[in-house]
């Protein structure tokens, strides 16, 4: 009867890794990069002025910084010089980050400091006060994402509980190697080659397919490596670029809308060719056209 067990103990094993797994991309991970996008529709949007420029640049290298630390943290691989490399953080700004033992904690270090120049700036800039609270929403958002990521990671299943189905997994492989090695048996002397065919071929294909989910499982738990079933970091932080670029190049071309609810919409650029060169308009024509007249007269 084991046979009809450990499918179904196997089952809910699986099931639960693979919400786990889930969880850690749209709970966890997923969490940081729309904290990171949202701040940065917001802060754009809200601090569009030329005069913020150096501020909503400065937004964004911290948010890819703190990507960066996530993934060293969850890897316990320490690397600051790529920060420094990538134009994320100076030299001072690694040390800070360098003075804090936890790796866990530096990444959170880095969202205190978003929220705090997106507070102060918007302070500044005489912000109301909703616009503000959804900004520092956004940040908290991010630090429990990071804080649920290190939860899932050092928080392992039971141990005992994990041992258990590995140990049934691998009885039930046993026994079904040793019922196919009978029928083998008691065929090989009428050579009754269907037979052997057909339990080698189960034996095979059983004990492959229950070991290899068991290896799935453990790979998934930790999907912050740089296995082929690992999150692709990498394909995230150009999709999460890509957007934050958008949230900063929307705004010179974005139309202006006036008290009167009518919308001033941006001029075209002229060529570079043409800088010097006046188009007349048709203003213009008609003007020349009465001085020709006047003059006629």
């Amino acid at each position: 009867q084991i046979t009809a067990f450990v499918p179904f103990v196997l089952a809910l094993y699986v099931s639960l890794t693979l919400s786990r797994w889930w969880a850690l991309r749209t709970s966890a991970l997923g969490k940081v990069f729309d904290a990171f996008a949202n701040i940065s529709m917001i802060i754009a949007c809200e601090l569009h002025e030329k005069k913020w420029l150096e501020l909503r640049t400065q937004i964004a290298k911290y948010g890819f910084a703190s990507v960066q630390l996530l993934m060293q943290a969850a890897r316990t691989n320490e690397n600051l010089t790529m920060l420094i490399d990538g134009d994320m953080l100076t030299t001072i700004e690694v040390d800070a980050v360098a003075s804090l033992t936890d790796l866990w904690q530096r990444p959170m270090l880095l969202w205190a400091w978003i929220m705090r120049i997106s507070v102060s700036a918007m302070d500044h800039n005489k912000s109301p006060a909703p616009r503000t609270s959804a900004v520092m929403a956004e940040c908290v958002q991010a630090r429990e994402g990071m804080a649920t990521i290190n939860t899932y990671l050092d928080t392992q299943l039971p141990f005992a509980y994990v041992h258990l189905i590995t140990l049934l997994v691998n009885v039930q492989n046993l026994v079904v190697s040793i019922k196919a090695g009978i029928i083998f048996a008691t065929a090989v002397p009428g050579r009754n080659y269907f037979v052997m065919v057909q339990q080698i071929v189960t034996v095979a294909l059983v004990c492959f397919i229950y070991q290899a989910l068991l290896q799935i499982s453990y790979m998934i738990l930790d999907p912050f490596g740089d296995d082929v079933l690992d999150f692709p970091i990498k394909a995230y932080g150009a999709y999460l670029a890509a957007t934050v670029d958008a949230m900063m190049e929307a705004q010179p071309e974005c139309p202006v809308v006036a008290e009167d609810g009518t919308l001033h919409r941006p001029r075209a650029k002229k060529p570079k060719g043409a800088q010097g060169a006046i188009t007349p308009g048709p203003a213009d024509t008609a003007g020349t056209g009465e001085t020709s007249d006047m003059n006629n007269t």
